[in-house]
């Protein structure tokens, strides 16, 4: 009897093995749709990376291409904006300046943004430590200089504002300075020779004037004397200029300051003193720059700059 009962018990263990063995493969009908399944499934994701590849290769293609039509210099007169970089290195530092230009009105916004290393910056960093320091170069917010550093790099951006400037200036006059400033800073074309012919200038500033002003040397390099009183005192300016392109300047100026820095017409390093002068004083010190004018301009040159 206990032997009929092992035989029973080891017939049903065989069919329970012989129908979890039928269901875990599959028939050939199955195994066919398994196949396709998987297949088709391979094929979707193959596709799809590959259209995703293709989407990608052909973004980075259009981005290129987008890259590469993106000419140097291609800024317009009627744009709203005008911008270049220009790479500065003077021996100690070295770094690059983005220029922007921005025309409100008749005034002109100059934006440099400059990204500037060197022993020069290190040793300022050091100094500043991770401070923002703003500086206002000449206490009516005309230029204004904002100054950060990030390790021994100087990151700053000066804003400059003419107020004015397009009264003796065209639009399109400017346009064309600018251009060319791009142009020579892109090695599109070689900044040509200064003129070293003589300045012509005069001393007829009158006594009563409140402003006397008066130039000399060449068209190369020359020196501006302003004399600006205000009823007690008189302030004296002392421009000297070393004529170059904008962008000729900024590639041996990476760091501008208060008295040097550059400008549309060069390099200017500037000197400026204050004293008072009383009214009655006034005749004696007008004599006094008279002569020193006419010392760079010969009286017969002066004489013949007034008959013209």
């Amino acid at each position: 009897m206990k032997l009929q009962r092992v035989f029973h018990f080891a017939l049903i263990l065989i069919t329970l093995i012989l129908m979890a063995c039928g269901e875990s493969n599959p028939s050939k009908g199955e195994e066919n749709d398994l196949n396709n399944s998987s297949s088709s499934k391979i094929e979707d994701i193959l596709s799809s990376s590959n259209n995703s590849s293709s989407s990608s290769s052909l973004s980075a293609l259009s981005s290129s291409s987008s890259e590469e039509e993106v000419v140097p210099c291609s800024f317009l007169a009627s744009d709203s904006v005008w911008s270049y970089s220009v790479n500065t290195s003077n021996g100690t530092d070295g770094g690059s300046i983005d220029v922007s230009y921005e025309i409100s009105g008749k005034n002109l916004i100059r934006i440099e943004k400059a990204r500037i290393s060197g022993s020069t910056s290190s040793f300022v960093c050091r100094l500043m430590g991770s401070e923002e320091n703003v500086t206002d170069f000449f206490d009516d917010s005309t230029y204004i200089k904002t100054s950060i550093c990030n390790g021994s790099k100087m990151i700053s951006t000066s804003t400059i504002i003419k107020e004015n400037f397009f009264d003796t200036t065209t639009v399109e006059d400017f346009y064309a300075s600018v251009l060319n400033s791009c142009k020579i800073a892109n090695e599109m074309i070689t900044a040509p020779e200064v003129s070293t012919e003589k300045m012509v200038t005069s001393c007829d500033f009158k006594v009563e004037d409140n402003v006397w002003e008066y130039s000399y040397g060449d068209s190369s390099s020359y020196t501006i004397k302003r004399y600006v009183f205000d009823g007690e005192d008189v302030t004296s300016f002392n421009y000297m200029i070393d004529a170059m392109d904008y962008a000729e300047c900024l590639a041996i100026t990476p760091s501008s300051q208060s008295l040097r820095y550059c400008d549309e017409v060069g390099l200017l390093e500037i000197a400026s003193s204050g004293f008072p002068v009383e009214e009655n004083e006034k005749n004696t010190f007008f004599e006094s720059i008279q002569e020193d004018c006419l010392e760079y301009v010969p009286a017969s040159d002066e004489e013949d700059t007034v008959i013209e």
